[in-house]
Formats: C-alpha cells, structure tokens, sequence
C-alpha cells in the first residue's frame, strides 16, 4: 500500500483523468552483496535486511468504468528512497554502500469502488 495525494489536472468528473501526485512508502527488503577482491585474493559475502522510507512525484492516468464502481489507473513516477536501518544476516563491512538510491514506480492499479 503506498499513500498518495492526487491533484487533478483536465478532470472533467470527479477524482478521473490525468493527475500529478506526491507518494511516500516503506520499504523492507533483503540484500545480497557478492564482491572478489582479486588483489587480495578475497571473496566478500554479506546478507541484510535493510528497512527505509521513499518518497517522490509520479503522474498518471485514472477512469472509472462499470457504472463508475471499477477503477483503473496507469502510473509513472520518479522519488527517493533512504535505508534508515540495516540488520546484518551475515556480519560484514560493505566497501562503499549506499543509504540511498533513486526509487521508481510503474503501476497499472485495478480497484472496486464501494
């Protein structure tokens, strides 16, 4: 689930057609980090779970079809996404690892409308 507030842009009814929104999620997810230091002769292994929060803008397209109760959106956005907590599965210093990174979303959204 990730929350968002649309501004309508041409909308000739009501919460439909092209619209720019500000989105904001947390993200969990697990990484694997593989690296061989051939000056070394080193292979470096580390698993975590890596928890954090992005935001960003995203525009998009939504209409209501079935009487106005099924919607269907298409979205595209752009944001930024910054790890706030790392818990090591395998205990290891990561050479140059980054707290941030670009987030993106593409979406085709189907909802009911109660």
């Amino acid at each position: 689930m990730i929350p968002e507030y649309k501004f309508f842009i041409f909308n000739k009814s009501k919460c439909s057609g092209i619209f720019l929104s500000l989105y904001g999620k947390y993200i969990r997810k697990l990484c694997y980090y593989y690296l061989i230091d051939n000056s070394q002769n080193k292979y470096i292994s580390t698993e975590y779970i890596e928890n954090g929060i992005a935001g960003g803008f995203s525009c998009g397209y939504q209409n209501y079809f079935l009487k106005k109760r099924l919607a269907v959106e298409i979205i595209a956005g752009i944001g930024k996404a910054k790890a706030y907590k790392k818990k090591y599965i395998i205990p290891q210093n990561v050479p140059n690892d980054t707290d941030e990174w670009p987030d993106y979303r593409l979406a085709i959204n189907v909802g009911w409308r109660f």
